[in-house]
Order: structure tokens, then C-alpha cells, then sequence
């Protein structure tokens, strides 16, 4: 693979052909209620991030740089989106920005160029790969601690955290071809899913509740589905035109992914999925972008709660203050009486019993008026002193 240049018409150029190649990030979907999708679109003429509804309104431009923006990831909580971006002062680096699009920060700093960012189930770690020396490496989610898991002389790329955090799944040609592999999540115990030396797979995408992997078929140009161990393997779409980067809805019914079935520039589609059976069911699929121009490579986030309201604060009532005024005088006093004569109450009239007992008398108020006038207020033992 080409290494990019930091001038920008060459890094775009050269980041295309990379990923014409078939290699984007492979997906996690994080358990939880439907959010939005982020994918990639040049509808601007600038490859950018953007984000949209489920059903592909509110379409928005979340980067809005001159830089070649690619393969959004959300974190498993909704908040946040990873990227990765090639600008012209530097070469293609990992970013992560708020959801809003706001608060874009570069995150690695590296000769080589880095790709494919996949979060942890904690959100602690990014998983990422790199084209000059093509392996999975693991990060804090700020960019420190950058490990290499894979160590292996061949590409591997397009991690994927399963949703338990125990395993990463990834594309890999160490046998030759493009296929897909899981690891734990230290790098041991390299486990090859596909096993198709004919053929090539990759772009390996988790469901919600790790039981299924989605991936491509390079060969065919469809998305397949197996079992987290690899076996089972169907079909899923059967269009002639190519389909590629599958990402589950964190709610497991659906699919989101790229197709170039109703025109050649690449658009974002959705299907049902509800137990793969023999056959395929992409016919179901439902396009949901449509602009002049690539839209594809979409990942889907899950729904982030609404922040409670929190509940105010009540504030203390002094002990004799019927009035809720935030003082005692006379004319707690006045409610007092009132009570008693059966002339209404205020919202604080029970401060009033400050004689603390089973109901308010003349007394209450009797005791009120010689707080107020500085005299001695002797009050039955264990009652809270007025005006505390």
C-alpha cells in the first residue's frame, strides 16, 4: 500500500485507492436503544463525517474540514465519535470529536499512518491499524499506551471489539487471502473465522449480543453472516452491485451498510434482520441517502439517554416559620391563630408547631410571639429551638 503524502489532493487520492482496496474498519454494535448514524459522504467535495436519523433525515456535516475525514465510530456510549482524518499538514492520524461535531481532537501523532479506530466495550481503549506497518495496535482512549497485539509479518487490519471486550475480530491475508480472524483482546489465540482460502472476506462487524459476526464477501460483493465461532455462515444480500461495510443497530433488527446497487457514486442502505435464513434478505434493503456523491461506511450509535432534570433542592423551613418567608415574626404568629380559628392555612404552616406535638394551638403562637419579643420560651424537652 501506497504511503500518503501531506499534500492534500495526493492524500485524497492516495486514501481513496487505500480504501477502494476494501479496507475499512470492521464494527461493534453496543448494545442499546437505536440512535443516529454517522457515516462518511463527499457530497461537498470533501470527504466528511456526518450524522443522520435512523431513517436518514436530519442529515448534518459534523467535520467540516478540508482533510479526507473517514470511517466514523461511535463510543459505546453515544457521546462520542473516533475518525480517522488525513490533512495536509500531517499525515492520516486518528481524531475523536463530540457527537455534536464539536471539540475535534487528534488523538495519535505518528509517522505512519493510522486507520480503522474500533472503542472498546468500556470506552477505555481504541483499537486502531496502520498502513506502513499494518497491524492491530490498542490505545488508551486518549491516544497514550499505543500496543501492538497482532505481530505478524502480513497485513491485519479492520478491528473490531467484540461486545464483551474479551475478543477483537480483524481482516488478515497471513494465509494468503483476505480473511477474517479473532484474537483475544491481549493478541493471543489468532483464531481464523472464514477458513474460505478461494476467496476473500473482510470488514468483520459484531451484533449487539456477540452471537454473529457480518462481514463482506470481496468475491461476490455481498454481506454474509456467521456465528461468533464461524460457523453457520448465509448470505444476506443478494443485489449484483456491490455491498460492503455492515454495521448493526444496537437494538439487533437491523443492518446499516454501503451499496452501489442504484447508482455508481455509493449510498448508505438499511435491512431488517431477524434470523438470517438461507437465501438472503436483502431485497428488504431501504435506501436512505441519496446526494451526488459517495455516502457510505456507516456506523450505528446507540440512543443516549436524556440528562434528568434534577429535582430542586427543598429549602430547610425554620422551626416556627408558617409563613415560608425565611424569617420567624408576629405574623407567623397571625397564621397560627388562623389555623386555629379555621381560617386556612399557609404551605408552611406545620413549622408552626413548635411546641411539637399532635396538632397546633393558641399556644404555638403564644410561644412565637415571645420568641420574637426576645422573652424566654420554655418549650417541652426534645423540641428543636425556634428559628433553627
Amino acid at each position: 500500500m501506497k504511503h500518503i503524502t501531506v499534500a492534500c489532493s495526493v492524500v485524497i487520492v492516495a486514501v481513496a485507492a487505500f480504501i477502494a482496496g476494501g479496507i475499512d474498519s470492521g464494527e461493534t454494535a453496543f448494545p442499546g436503544n437505536n440512535g443516529l448514524i454517522v457515516f462518511r459522504s463527499d457530497r461537498t467535495g470533501d470527504a466528511e463525517i456526518w450524522g443522520m436519523s435512523s431513517d436518514g433525515s436530519n442529515q448534518i456535516n459534523l467535520t467540516n474540514t478540508d482533510g479526507f475525514d473517514h470511517d466514523p465510530q461511535w463510543s459505546p456510549d453515544g457521546t462520542k465519535v473516533a475518525y480517522f482524518s488525513c490533512r495536509e499538514d500531517e499525515s492520516c492520524e486518528i481524531y475523536v470529536m463530540n457527537a455534536d461535531g464539536s471539540g475535534q481532537t487528534r488523538i495519535t501523532d505518528s509517522p505512519e499512518d493510522d486507520y480503522d479506530p474500533a472503542w472498546s466495550p468500556d470506552g477505555s481503549k481504541i483499537a486502531i491499524s496502520q498502513e506502513d506497518d499494518p497491524e492491530i495496535y490498542v490505545m488508551n482512549a486518549d491516544g497514550s499506551n499505543l500496543t501492538d497485539l497482532t505481530d505478524n509479518p502480513a497485513f491485519d487490519g479492520d478491528p473490531a471489539w467484540s461486545p464483551d471486550g474479551s475478543k477483537i475480530a480483524f481482516t488478515t491475508d497471513r494465509n494468503g487471502n483476505l480473511e477474517v480472524y479473532v484474537i483475544d483482546a491481549d493478541g493471543s489465540n489468532p483464531v481464523n473465522l472464514t477458513n474460505l482460502p478461494s476467496s476473500s472476506e473482510n470488514n468483520a462487524a459484531w451484533s449487539p449480543d456477540g452471537t454473529k459476526i457480518a462481514y463482506t464477501s470481496q468475491d461476490d460483493g455481498d454481506i454474509w453472516v456467521m456465528n461468533a465461532d464461524g460457523s453457520g455462515k448465509m448470505r444476506l444480500t443478494t443485489d449484483s452491485a456491490h455491498d460492503d461495510d455492515a454495521a448493526w443497530s444496537p437494538d439487533g433488527t437491523m443492518i446499516a451498510f454501503t451499496s452501489y446497487r442504484d447508482d455508481d457514486d455509493g449510498d448508505v442502505y438499511v435491512l431488517p434482520y431477524s434470523g438470517i435464513t438461507a437465501g438472503g434478505l436483502g431485497d428488504g434493503a431501504v435506501r436512505i441517502t441519496n446526494s451526488p456523491g459517495f455516502d457510505g461506511v456507516p456506523d450505528w450509535g446507540p440512543a443516549v439517554p436524556p440528562t434528568p432534570t434534577p429535582s430542586p433542592t427543598a429549602t430547610p423551613v425554620l422551626v416556627g416559620d408558617s409563613d415560608c418567608d425565611g424569617e420567624v415574626d408576629s405574623v407567623d404568629a397571625l397564621h397560627v391563630l388562623r389555623h386555629v380559628a379555621g381560617f386556612g392555612d399557609s404551605a408552611c404552616i406545620a413549622a408552626g408547631n413548635v411546641k411539637c406535638d399532635d396538632g397546633l394551638t393558641s399556644v404555638d403562637s403564644l410561644f412565637i410571639l415571645r420568641y420574637v419579643a426576645q422573652l424566654p420560651v420554655d418549650l417541652p424537652s426534645g423540641c428543636p429551638a425556634i428559628g433553627s
